[in-house]
């Protein structure tokens, strides 16, 4: 069925939630946002292109902003702030302000946690024309204690296949418009693991998950952000889940590291085998593979070979989801690598890039 962890359907279904999302509606009419260049008055469709033309244009790449090692575009919500700065680059001319105060600066590293004052809960961070706000997370929109409780009732429910009681919007009495929000997002995330759900409706539910608690950046909860980790991680978007699970040695850390062919050290080894997960509810087919990937990078090779064992090559060509497929396939390359087996894992490199027309 599933389990429980710390942890797109498909990457197009995730780019149209992210095009609904940063766009303005004018009746039907969908006016998608402008991404402008720091340097010169053009303007471009999508950040990359943006950031392109900056390369190419300009000589040197965009300025990027890092706090407690993630990296921040837009919003960024932060229990507690302890690494904060701005790497420019190639040293451009750069107009740097928090809070409408110009920072005054030398070298091409800029060390913010001077001016990021004890006491405030949010700051307004602009790099020439973009602004970025940070805020302090804090229970005090997401605070009535019967939510713990619905979200707790819905993971022993969705755990045990039976139907989701309350039912979304059906919520006790005196809870805010942001709780009840909240709540949506669970609900949507619990619904798409369900054993009985059809992929096209689960597709439509994680969509829900994802738009919810991405607009709610401002106040997202250790709970929410797991569930968008898990969705990042479903979907092979690694990057945003290595933004999202910052610089912490966590079990993201290591996942990553096996996407990004890096080796697990020590204290990752130590804290995934010290370290219960937190208890929300995995669907069964992301839990394995999950826990395959982790039994990868402590050098389980029989728990991953157990794992491969119910995927023989005829059977993974009939995944239809591709996200899946892609995470199968490349584990058994890097399985046969480990072992020696080259030709075998280029075979499998091979696969893992055709399942993705690559």
């Amino acid at each position: 069925m599933g389990g429980l962890g710390t942890f797109k359907e498909s990457n197009d279904d995730r780019q149209n939630a992210i095009e609904h999302e940063n766009s303005d509606t004018i009746g039907s009419i969908q006016i998608p946002n402008l991404y402008e260049c720091y340097y010169c008055d053009k303007s471009f469709k999508s950040d990359n292109d943006r950031d392109n033309h900056i390369r190419k244009e300009h000589n040197f790449d965009p300025p990027q902003l890092s706090i407690n090692e993630m990296i921040v575009d837009g919003e960024q919500s932060i229990e507690k702030v302890v690494k904060a700065e701005i790497d420019l680059g190639n040293k451009a001319k750069t107009k740097v302000s928090i809070n409408d105060s110009e920072i005054k600066y030398k070298g091409s590293k800029i060390d913010l946690m001077p001016y990021l004052k004890s006491g405030k809960d949010q700051y307004t961070i602009k790099i020439n024309q973009k602004s970025y706000k940070i805020w302090k997370w804090t229970r005090s929109q997401i605070a009535n204690p019967s939510i713990d409780e619905i979200i707790n009732k819905w993971n022993r429910q969705v755990k045990s296949n039976y139907s989701l009681s309350p039912s979304a919007g059906d919520y006790p009495k005196g809870l805010n418009e942001s709780e009840k929000k909240y709540l949506d997002g669970f609900y949507e995330y619990f619904t798409a693991c369900k054993q009985d759900i059809d992929p096209e409706n689960r597709k439509k539910r994680l969509i829900g998950a994802f738009t919810i608690f991405s607009k709610m950046k401002s106040i997202l909860t250790p709970k929410a952000r797991f569930v968008l980790q898990v969705i990042y991680f479903k979907w092979n978007d690694i990057k945003d889940l290595k933004e999202l699970s910052g610089g912490g040695s966590d079990m993201f850390d290591i996942v990553l590291n096996f996407f990004n062919e890096e080796k697990t050290n020590e204290h990752q080894r130590e804290f995934y085998s010290t370290n219960e997960p937190s208890q929300i509810f995995i669907e069964s087919e992301v839990d394995q593979c999950l826990k395959a990937i982790l039994a990868f990078q402590t050098n389980d090779l029989d728990s991953v070979k157990n794992y491969l064992e119910n995927w023989d090559d005829d059977k993974i060509t009939l995944i239809k989801d591709k996200n899946m497929k892609d995470k199968i396939w490349y584990l058994k390359a890097r399985s046969e690598e480990k072992l020696g087996k080259k030709k075998l894992a280029e075979k499998y490199r091979k696969k893992n890039r055709e399942s993705f027309n690559i």
